[in-house]
């Protein structure tokens, strides 16, 4: 059922609910007109429906008056609006929505207000929620932000070909493969698609990665946050994938494909499993040129054989910016609008995915979202993209290491060892211009790709737009480096050679130790034929863009700082 076809009866109880909770926290004892404004991001975090709930705060508490800000199509683009913002301490925002991945980030750089002393401890403050808020929404023991409203990758799979081949779903990714494989030989269509991932270098890739992971029980934080990384879990997990595009189930140039473009195949018929965002299920029921309505079923994704289920969770979260000139009352709204009433609200009324399990057995909401029974199962096994400080760059390792490998540029082996290397960890979030490196290489790609006619490339704001530009210059300087080259076995080594890389090797370990020695060596070694390829493909960047076809626009703000 589409979120335009909801029942009124389950509209108004929800309705009912909501009202009742703002009535429960009791009306603010404010001597003066408190006027709070809210970021509440683009048409996707359906601020139609918060300006909604914020009425019905306001109608209960007169003496607030709430303000929406919207803006920003992606999440990406609203973070670089609020970092503008943030950054410069303003407090003209007080509450702000921000992706599940963004908790840490924004609480490391020192934009929002811890809410422990409005909602409590974590524990008491999130024990009614999906269990990865007590992990994505806690930092250094604080509760950072509180839950919106969720969203979660999915198996999306027909359950018309299924039945009509005498298939169960499958628990295992090999047991999907075996029954993609049935179906894709018996219907005979050259076309039909056995699986659909996000292979293009996006954040879903990011999620790619980790499903296989995740499944075989594997963890990429320790219990105090760090990163770490099982090499062997990492290489088979990859090497998964690989298996599915030699057989067929994926196709070949899966390093291109997009979230969009696996909704578009699967809504036109021509898969059978794809992974997809919550939203999809919208594109499938209701858009007119969907040739799979009532022909699709949800459940949890499989597991590597003797592993358990998993799936990447999204969503966002509500937060009180540390710049707000009404910290109380902000935290006040905040709880209003992560409560359950205004959950099942967002549920019964736009299809939003709910960040508490009570709500997805409501039967209200079930009257309203049928599909909400079948998804309750996923979301429960949800886990958080890696919780880090730096997202930004982890998210770009990660994501342009899995479309390499998935456009065979790298191995399984080769991924594993760049995203398990401890030096590389810290070149990565540590060397200036590491996130332009990365997204240059992805960049290479796309342009000698051969599937477009324009490449249009987004940089961030302000000064880092030149970084991206002169990034290829700087890398290249350092991988034509002396010390780089002491460290990379020459294909013919002098002896002089090789007594050098020698001593330097004694005394890197006696300074630093045997084991940070080993790591060093293995890092610039290991990657000593990758760097050779990037090095070779960032010169190559750098003169196309320097070439007539290629137009730089600049897009800013009318004011001296943005232009001058």
């Amino acid at each position: 059922m589409s979120r335009r076809a909801v029942s009124r009866s389950a509209i108004a109880f929800a309705w009912a609910a909501v009202a009742t909770a703002a009535l429960c926290l009791g009306p603010l004892q404010a001597s003066a007109q408190t006027k709070l404004r809210v970021f509440s991001g683009g048409q996707n975090q359906r601020p139609d429906l918060m300006r909604k709930l914020f009425d019905q705060y306001q109608k209960a508490n007169p003496g607030v008056t709430i303000d929406i800000e919207t803006g920003g199509a992606t999440s990406e683009l609203q973070r670089q609006y609020l970092s503008t913002v943030l950054n410069a301490k303003d407090a003209a925002i007080d509450i702000y929505l921000i992706d599940i991945v963004n908790p840490a980030q924004y609480y490391g750089a020192g934009w929002l207000e811890p809410l422990n002393a409005y909602v409590g401890d974590p524990a008491a403050a999130l024990k009614n929620y999906l269990p990865v808020y007590a992990t994505s929404n806690v930092v250094d023991g604080k509760v950072a932000a509180m839950p919106a409203f969720a969203d979660a990758m999915f198996m999306y799979y027909r359950k018309d070909l299924l039945a009509k081949h005498g298939l169960a779903e499958p628990k295992t990714w090999d047991e999907l493969t075996a029954a993609a494989k049935k179906i894709q030989q018996a219907e005979g269509n050259p076309n039909l698609q056995g699986l659909s991932i996000q292979g293009a270098p996006i954040e879903g890739a990011v999620c790619t990665f980790l499903l296989p992971y995740w499944s075989q029980g594997k963890d990429l934080q320790d219990a105090g946050g760090k990163l770490t990384l099982d090499r062997a879990a990492a290489a088979k997990g990859l090497q998964q994938w690989l298996t599915m595009v030699d057989s067929g189930v994926i196709k070949k140039n899966v390093a291109e494909v997009k979230t969009p473009d696996t909704v578009n195949e699967f809504k036109a018929g021509q898969v059978v499993f794809a992974i997809n965002w919550s939203w999809a299920w919208d594109r499938f029921s209701d858009d007119a040129d969907s040739k799979v309505k009532g022909k699709v079923g949800v459940m949890p994704l499989p597991a590597v054989a003797g592993g358990k289920s998993a799936t990447c969770v999204g969503g966002w979260q509500w937060a009180v910016s540390a710049f707000s000139k009404h910290k109380a009352d902000a935290a006040r709204l905040v709880q209003f609008m992560s409560a359950a009433p205004a959950a099942k609200f967002l549920a019964a009324e736009g299809s939003l995915l709910p960040t508490t399990l009570a709500v997805y057995s409501d039967a209200d909401v079930l009257k309203a979202v049928p599909w909400f029974k079948d998804a309750a199962a996923v979301v429960v096994a949800g886990r958080s993209r890696p919780l880090s400080r730096d997202f930004g760059q982890v998210s770009d390792v990660i994501r342009t290491t899995t479309s390499a490998v998935l456009a065979l540029t790298k191995t399984p082996e080769d991924a594993e060892r760049v995203l398990s290397n401890r030096i590389y960890q810290q070149v990565s979030s540590m060397v200036a211009g590491m996130h332009e490196y990365t997204a240059m290489e992805a960049l290479h790609r796309l342009v000698n790709a051969g599937s477009y006619d324009l490449v249009v490339l987004d940089t961030p704001p302000s000064r880092n737009a030149l970084d991206f530009l002169d990034a290829p210059k700087r890398l290249a300087g350092f991988l034509d480096g002396a010390i780089f080259r002491m460290f990379v076995p020459a294909t013919s080594p002098g002896v002089f050679s090789r007594a050098a890389t020698s001593l330097i090797t004694r005394i890197v370990s006696a300074v630093f130790g045997e084991e940070f020695a080993a790591e060093l060596a293995d890092f610039l070694q290991t990657f000593s034929k990758l760097f050779a390829s990037l090095n070779g493909d960032l010169l190559d960047m750098r003169t196309r863009l320097q070439q007539p076809d290629t137009a730089f626009v600049l897009v800013t703000s009318p004011s001296k700082a943005s232009v001058v």
